[in-house]
């Protein structure tokens, strides 16, 4: 009988850090928009993995997950990344499904992709009503081709009152910060007592 419940109170006590560890582990889904071209997959690529591809190849639709600890808390996060879009794009219902925040990507060597952006933005309001959104302009290593300067990203930024900031994957110039910064924004929104960390580790 001993025995027994021995046994019993074993299966209890797993069943119950399961369910703890079930709970601590936070899943966010986050998507990535914007013309052909402007690096989200390459955005992407060296968050999950660190590697960039340097031969442009159109993606037709792709979603990649990775594990992190950010405040203090484990986060499977799924990154759906999609083929480029424009002006006459018409966004799946499916991108709404589940998402806490859009990354609206343009490269700062091309003013197209920026005017491409903003309408990508109006279609997701219209759609999926305001949703928690960052701006990003990449391939801020091309600083000869420069089209659209950090001021309009900024300009924009306020507009749209969301975060901004430019990377470069190539180089590898924040953009893991892309991911943390909205993560961020995600954790504000669902818990508004969330204190600013500076610590965060990458699984």
């Amino acid at each position: 009988m001993i025995k027994n419940e021995i046994k019993i109170n074993e299966h209890i006590n797993y069943f119950q850090k399961e369910q703890k560890e079930q709970k601590q582990h936070k899943q966010r889904k986050i998507v990535i928009l914007g013309f052909r071209g402007v690096g989200k997959t390459s955005i992407t690529t060296r968050f999950i993995s660190g590697f960039f591809e340097k031969k442009y190849q159109p993606t037709i639709e792709n979603s990649y997950k990775k594990t992190i600890e950010f405040f203090g808390n484990e986060y499977l996060v799924e990154i759906v990344d999609t083929p480029g879009q424009d002006e006459s794009t018409i966004l799946p219902f499916a991108y709404n499904i589940g998402t806490d925040a859009f990354v609206f990507v343009y490269t700062i060597s091309s003013k197209t992709s920026f005017k491409i952006m903003k309408s990508l933005k109006d279609k997701v309001t219209e759609n999926y009503g305001n949703i928690l959104k960052i701006i990003v302009g990449n391939q801020c290593d091309r600083k000869n081709q420069r089209e659209v300067s950090f001021e309009e990203g900024i300009a924009l930024a306020r507009e749209w009152e969301c975060q901004f900031l430019e990377c470069s994957a190539k180089e590898d110039y924040n953009t893991m910060k892309v991911f943390l910064s909205i993560l961020q924004e995600v954790e504000k929104k669902m818990n508004p007592i969330i204190k600013k960390r500076k610590e965060c580790t990458i699984l």
